[in-house]
């Protein structure tokens, strides 16, 4: 929560054990901090209104009490204010205050009673130099009950970790453990439940806090219910534009994707970095093509032709996919042998066989062979930026320059082998949503002096009696066609959400 676009503020939990002599500590009253306001905001409620009721921050309070609570406190607070009211909401000054963690007491009648239960707030002013998270929260894989966990949030600093700590802020659970260099493990218990939890990061005295969901599954409960697919060209890895890196990071996390095909992945470091700093697993092929999962990635099967496959496993033995990605040569282009060049239908269709695209196709789809016989054990999904429209998309109802129904090799083929496009199973009529991926920054071709042919070239195919598409749709961030825009690509990504309609105890049985 950031105050006056400067400071940020995160509530915590505070227990004390206290050893005070044939006294009772049971407050009647509550305070709260409010999530959006400038300052230290609270809200307060007591059964015992007074006009000197106060609340006050003090500095590293967990050492500060001592006997004879009631009467005093064993340092000055650092701010206050009062608060007279049954109910109602203050402001407490940060002046001077400098950054770190203190304690919001609710006290009565100019004393030190409380009343109500205190907690931790933490005071962070953000550096000149500017350290913050990449996003201000983020959902980590899911956890089970009664199962080892690790995840880690390390490689989400702005500009880089070095010299960064990592802290437990608020609602950290006692079975999760946090590093200094910012991995979060352990062993949930087998009745724990979803968490929504802050950490801080520290350097020096700079601090910046991040808000982490956790979902946490019970012992008979299917691990990954829904899984998010994307297919995500990245365009020179995303080296056209400033602060590629952070802002490819963004909008991953910002997606919730689980899973991501990637092509133009700049030899393979972009699928490296990006997992190295979202504590994923990844597979590159050293090419165009890689694969960046939020799951183990167990076997890959190396370059195959333009594509590359891999069995990820979501929950063990128990849940798992095989994934395939696929980036299918450029040249020569089929719109624009429509739109620009005139060719007649079986003028392009030899065009594409000469492109080598559904040849390319060919080989991927012979090399998923016994994949595609096994999906009701394991579903597959093919992503990818395949270079060509689809035949679902090209009809005598939906012409594209003046041409209709074109069975597009590249398309025609996945659906032959069994594979389902998922997009047009959420969007069947193409005239009403397209689902254009592109020219996202290309509206005018300037080599030609014509209209960018706007097409569908990204495409998830999945296979599989368990899977259900919730929904399919495009993705960019912001507006592209800038150096200093969101959007790093001339493709907008595609996501496909997809619903697995088994229950665990089928999953057992497989």
């Amino acid at each position: 929560m950031y105050f006056q676009k400067l400071l940020l503020a995160v509530a915590s939990a505070l227990y004390f054990t206290l050893s005070v002599s044939s006294t009772i500590i049971d407050p009647k009253g509550n305070i709260t901090l409010v999530e959006g306001e400038p300052y230290f905001t609270f809200d307060y409620e007591t059964p015992e209104p007074h006009e000197k009721n106060w609340i006050g921050l003090y500095e590293d309070a967990g050492v500060g009490l001592i006997i004879n609570w009631a009467e005093k406190y064993s340092k000055n607070s650092a701010a206050w204010v009062y608060a007279p009211e049954s109910k109602g909401r203050v402001k407490v000054p940060v002046g001077n205050l400098r950054p770190g963690r203190y304690t919001a007491f609710f006290h009565a009648k100019d004393g030190y009673d409380w009343l109500s239960w205190p907690f931790d707030v933490y005071f962070i002013e953000e550096p000149k130099t500017g350290l913050e998270f990449v996003v201000d929260e983020i959902t980590l894989p899911p956890a089970r009950g009664g199962d080892s966990y690790g995840a880690n949030i390390g490689g989400l600093i702005r500009g880089g970790s070095k010299g960064v700590t990592f802290h437990q802020g608020t609602n950290l659970p006692g079975w999760l453990d946090i590093t200094k260099e910012g991995g979060l493990g352990g062993r949930p218990g087998r009745r724990a439940r979803d968490l929504t939890f802050t950490v801080y990061a520290k350097r020096g005295e700079s601090m910046a806090s991040l808000k982490v969901h956790l979902p946490v599954r019970g012992r008979t409960q299917v691990k990954v219910p829904e899984l998010r697919i994307m297919s995500m060209n990245l365009w020179f890895g995303g080296t056209r534009f400033s602060e590629y890196h952070e802002k490819q990071l963004r909008f991953i996390i910002k997606s919730k994707a689980d899973i991501i095909g990637i092509q133009e992945d700049h030899g393979g470091d972009r699928a490296k970095a990006l997992a190295e700093a979202l504590g994923w697993y990844y597979w590159a092929s050293k090419e165009s093509h890689s694969i960046l999962s939020k799951f183990p990635i167990q076997i890959t099967t190396g370059n195959i032709n333009k594509s590359g496959g891999a069995l990820i496993e979501l929950d063990g033995e128990w849940q798992m996919v095989n994934f395939w990605v696929a980036h299918l040569n450029y040249t020569p282009y089929g719109p624009y042998n429509f739109c620009f060049d005139g060719m007649s239908a079986d003028e392009v269709m030899q065009s594409e066989y000469d492109s080598g695209r559904p040849t390319e196709i060919e080989d991927t789809l012979s090399s998923m062979g016994r994949e595609l016989e096994n999906t009701d054990d394991v579903p597959v999904f093919l992503v990818g930026d395949f270079n060509a429209p689809s035949h679902l998309d090209w009809t005598d109802k939906h012409k594209h320059c003046g041409q209709g129904k074109f069975d597009w090799p590249t398309s025609k083929k996945p659906l032959e082998a069994g594979l389902i496009d998922s997009y047009r199973v959420a969007y069947p009529d193409p005239s009403a949503d397209e689902g254009i991926t592109y020219s996202s920054i290309t509206p005018w071709n300037e080599d030609y002096g014509k209209a960018e042919p706007q097409e569908r070239l990204d495409f998830i195919y999945h296979k599989g009696s368990m899977l259900e598409v919730v929904d399919s749709w495009v993705m960019m961030a912001g507006k592209p066609n800038h150096v200093l825009d969101e959007w790093t690509s001339d493709h907008a990504a595609v996501m496909t959400l997809y619903k697995f309609v088994y229950e665990m105890g089928e999953l057992k049985r497989r």
